[in-house]
């Protein structure tokens, strides 16, 4: 390791973060921003979902007023929420330390009222306090001080003691009986009993008698929307997160809240408001920020350019503005040229002595299928271009199209050689071989890639962020894990005159974050043992077909099942798998020839290295009602033979059984 260089990719999360920090890091969306995806302003409740690391706490926390002063500094502190027209209050579920409330003998009954009551508590002392630091030095902030106490204390059912004449004294009043109060639940586990709590205040009224108050006593505040966001909802149980939900739904103004949770974590919109439900569209609204950064993939390329330039600023490795810097990080990875034919990164092949690896394994199938060895030479010679491998292994797979079509093989030999003598002489871009060139080109570089025993490449800043699947800080986990294979190999990644990050360390950091990331973000229990021997099997049987003789769809990485044929258990494992994201929805699709809609499920990209298959995503394998139980059923003890059927009319010599036909088309 090279001395004195922090990674800057060390820190992947935000709660690791210092307030100072998160304003330092922050990077901001193009075309209105983050702000104008969740409205800090706006009345509505907002649920912020998504998979872990879509920058939902970091977001959260830059609505936050710590970090919102910062934005105003060397400013009164009103100044920020004034401008901005919003108090951002920033908690975590966490916080609520929620397994203390259940159990211990204590009926589940008293359990909800009790959490209820916590709740309350929780948040109306932290508006309490933040209100105390935003709106200190307002002109009539000491003036009305003591009334405004008063009403947040008249708020109460049974106040603790007499009413108080300060917004300190409430202050210790409310922590005194928050205290008084842990002490009771914490007790409980070996007390059997809440002893003597009372709950002195009804369920729903502190947390917005506290905006309230201050906006009756202080006109400079009536239009600050008091933001409450709750973050890592996840951590509370379905009981638990009712309450929450009922608050969403029975908010006052001038109260909002947004709630920030991953996409599994979501187990209700249940409330206690008569057994109500909360609606999308009409209690709340919904934003999945890595469904959303999927949909603009540019904006997401340059969204990440900018965090990762941002870092490195911040590290004071490189100087300048973010933009500059992001600009230039394509020269500090290794890539190749995008030549038409890849001849840099296939010269691998021109250097391997002997007869290419490729045409040896033809001759072997056109042995197998009784093709006399007479032909073999004819047919080879047909399908050679020295200097270009690239297009050998195009023809190749043309001739195995034409091969399964049952065509007679000397014949299309010489048509594809002729084709790609054309081609070669005149480079016409909008010729059927060119198209086929074009549309099979990384497909056929990753054939060759693993016909001669070499690791697939992942390399350069825009296949990082491909990579990342909408999720920042997978690429921060990438990042992270590149910069220490570099310093390994004595790089030194991101000095400046240092040269790029080798091919090696650039394939070591991916496959490292890749074989992270699955065990990090499967489930626990039953559910992660059966989404773990899915997604294996998706990754195997992708793998399969990839690099079979005839793949059916180019640049796989993705399946498409009809959901309905699965059972219940295959249907409950593929959605946790997509709300863990190891697989990610991408939609539906019509199937034509039967009118049904396939949801289309890509594996992660994360994952995609773990079987060498594209980050990208362009084709998707149509799977049958056995093949997709196979998949999904961790019981199943058909996997193998359904794989041996599936890849079978994919190789040549294309021999298909009466039985394999059979087993494809029996859904």
């Amino acid at each position: 390791m090279l001395a004195g260089r922090r990674n800057p990719f060390d820190v992947t999360k935000a709660v690791d973060y210092s307030d100072g920090e998160i304003y330092d890091s922050w990077v901001d969306l193009d075309n209105g921003g983050f702000a104008q995806l969740v409205d800090p302003t706006s009345s509505t409740p907002q649920f912020l979902l998504g998979g872990k690391g879509t920058g939902r706490t970091h977001l959260m926390r830059w609505f936050s007023q710590p970090v919102q002063r910062l934005r105003y500094r060397n400013q009164p502190p009103h100044k920020g929420p004034l401008a901005e027209k919003y108090l951002g209050i920033s908690l975590r579920a966490s916080g609520l330390n929620s397994n203390r409330f259940g159990g211990k003998g204590v009926p589940a009954e008293v359990w909800k009222d009790v959490f209820a009551y916590s709740v309350d508590l929780w948040l109306s002392l932290e508006a309490l306090r933040t209100a105390s630091i935003a709106w200190c030095e307002l002109d009539d902030y000491c003036a009305q001080a003591a009334a405004i106490a008063r009403t947040i204390a008249e708020s109460f059912d049974a106040y603790p003691g007499d009413l108080p004449d300060s917004l300190e004294q409430l202050s210790a009043d409310m922590r005194t009986t928050r205290r008084e109060f842990d002490l009771a639940v914490n007790n409980a586990s070996w007390q059997r009993t809440l002893g003597d709590l009372t709950i002195r205040a009804t369920q729903g009224r502190l947390p917005f008698a506290v905006p309230q108050a201050f906006a009756e006593h202080l006109p400079a505040v009536r239009k600050v929307t008091w933001l409450y966001m709750v973050d890592e909802l996840e951590n509370l149980d379905e009981r638990q997160q009712r309450y929450i939900q009922t608050l969403v739904r029975e908010k006052e103004r001038p109260t909002s809240i947004i709630v920030g949770a991953r996409a599994y974590g979501l187990r209700t919109l249940r409330t206690y408001s008569a057994g109500e439900e909360n609606k999308e569209g009409s209690e709340f609204s919904a934003l999945e920020l890595d469904a959303h950064h999927l949909r603009d993939p540019t904006a997401f390329r340059q969204f990440c350019r900018r965090v990762v330039a941002k870092r490195l600023l911040m590290a004071g490795y490189v100087s300048g503005n973010e933009e500059a810097v992001a600009a230039e990080f394509d020269d500090c990875f290794v890539t190749y040229p995008q030549t038409p034919l890849r001849d840099e990164e296939v010269a691998f092949v021109l250097r391997d002595a002997g007869e290419r690896r490729y045409f040896t394994k033809l001759r072997n199938q056109m042995r197998e299928a009784g093709i006399p060895d007479t032909s073999h030479d004819a047919i080879i010679g047909a399908l050679h271009v020295p200097e270009h491998p690239l297009l050998e292994r195009l023809n190749m797979f043309l001739l195995y199209q034409r091969w399964a079509a049952g065509a007679q093989l000397t014949t299309a030999a010489t048509d594809i050689g002729a084709e790609a003598r054309a081609y070669l002489k005149s480079r016409d871009s909008s010729s059927e071989y060119a198209n086929h060139l074009k549309r099979r080109r990384a497909d056929i570089l990753a054939k060759l890639l693993q016909e001669y025993d070499r690791r697939q490449r992942y390399l350069g800043m825009d296949t990082f962020v491909q990579a990342a699947a909408g999720l920042p800080r997978n690429l921060l986990h990438i990042l992270k894990r590149i910069w220490i294979a570099a310093e390994f190999h004595g790089e030194e990644p991101f000095a400046p005159g240092a040269g790029p990050i080798s091919e090696r360390s650039q394939r070591a950091g991916l496959l490292d974050a890749s074989e992270w990331y699955l065990p990090e973000n499967l489930p626990l229990g039953a559910d992660g043992e059966r989404v773990e021997i899915a997604v294996t099997r998706i990754g195997d049987l992708l793998r399969a077909v990839y690099f079979s003789d005839k793949p059916p769809e180019v640049g796989l990485s993705t399946i498409s099942v009809d959901e309905r044929e699965l059972e219940p258990e295959g249907r409950a494992t593929l959605k946790v798998a997509a709300q863990h994201r190891v697989l990610v929805h991408i939609g539906a699709q019509r199937d034509k020839s039967k009118g049904l809609r396939r949801s289309k499920y890509q594996l992660s990209p994360m994952l995609c290295p773990r079987w060498d298959l594209p980050v990208t995503r362009r084709g998707a394998l149509a799977l049958a009602r056995a093949e997709a139980e196979a998949l999904f059923d961790p019981n199943s003890e058909h996997f193998d033979k359904l794989l041996r059927d599936r890849v079978q009319p994919l190789s040549a010599p294309f021999r298909r059984s009466n039985e394999t036909q059979r087993s494809l088309l029996d859904t």
